[in-house]
This record gives structure tokens, C-alpha cells and sequence, in this order.
């Protein structure tokens, strides 16, 4: 009797290791979230070759109301131009009357638009490398209404923080 005893603490030990591992589990995925908002801030643009480019706007031209369509374009649009290109804002002002956007395109978008008043040139600068012409910042008041706009879109808590 005491050997079957002493099994069946044995096995409780294993329950509770395997417990244990779940907790981490549940604790990395905690770490994902947070690391995750940090990433897509830092996320870097990934070049887009003048080929893929053509194709994904000749994609888009074929299918305009295919949203993963828009959603490459846009992708495309702002790897070749930068985040602050006049056709950036066209691209995703068209998406936007099209369909309801996804918080993370909108949170790129207000990202983008931030990041555009931050860094306001000088007017001799008026064009980004790729010779697309930079947009105006939005003001502040433009900034809330886009900020409007995309809880209209969708409820999503990080859009309201």
C-alpha cells in the first residue's frame, strides 16, 4: 500500500510540473502582446521591387473591390514611396470609402499621420526620394477625426488608447 501511496505522489508531481508549464505558457503569451505592440512600432518597411510593385497595382486595377488587393497596395505604395506620400494617403482615403479597415491599418495609418507631423520639412523638400510629392501633416483636429473614423470602423481598445 505504501508503494501505490507513494505513485500516486509521484504522478501528482507530474500534474503540478504540468501545470507549472502551462502557467509559462500563459505567461509568454501575456509577453507576446506587450512585445507585440512594441514590434509593430519599430517594424521596419520591407522594399517592394518595381515588378511587384507594377503587379500588385495591376492586381488591384483587375479586382477593386478584393480588400487583400487594397491591403498589398497599400503595402506597396508605402515600401516604395515612404510613410509620408501623397499616394500613401490616397490609397488608403480610397480603401477607407470602400470598406471598413482593420485596426491594424488604421493604426498604421494614424502612426504614419504622427509621425508625418513630427517630421514637417521644409518646403524646398516638398518630394520623397522616390519623387512622389509628401503630404501635409494633418492638423490635430484632422488627426481626431481620423482617430474618429477608425473606432467608427471598429472597436478596438489600442485605438482608443
Amino acid at each position: 500500500d505504501d508503494d501505490d501511496d507513494d505513485d500516486e505522489d509521484e504522478d501528482d508531481d507530474d500534474d503540478d510540473d504540468d501545470d507549472d508549464d502551462e502557467d509559462e505558457d500563459d505567461d509568454d503569451d501575456d509577453d507576446d502582446d506587450i512585445d507585440g505592440e512594441e514590434e509593430e512600432e519599430e517594424a521596419e518597411i520591407v522594399p517592394v521591387g518595381l515588378i511587384e510593385y507594377g503587379e500588385r497595382e495591376r492586381a488591384l486595377e483587375e479586382q477593386p473591390f478584393d480588400y487583400d488587393a487594397h491591403t498589398r497596395w497599400v503595402e506597396a505604395i508605402r515600401a516604395q514611396h515612404g510613410r509620408h506620400a501623397h499616394p500613401l494617403r490616397a490609397a488608403r482615403e480610397h480603401m477607407a470609402q470602400l470598406f471598413p479597415l482593420a485596426p491594424p491599418l488604421w493604426r498604421e495609418w494614424i502612426k504614419d499621420e504622427k509621425y508625418a507631423m513630427r517630421h514637417r520639412s521644409d518646403p524646398a523638400t516638398a518630394t520623397v526620394s522616390s519623387g512622389a510629392k509628401k503630404v501635409d501633416p494633418l492638423s490635430p483636429n484632422q488627426l481626431l477625426a481620423l482617430y474618429e473614423r477608425a473606432t467608427g470602423d471598429y472597436l478596438d481598445a489600442d485605438l482608443w488608447l
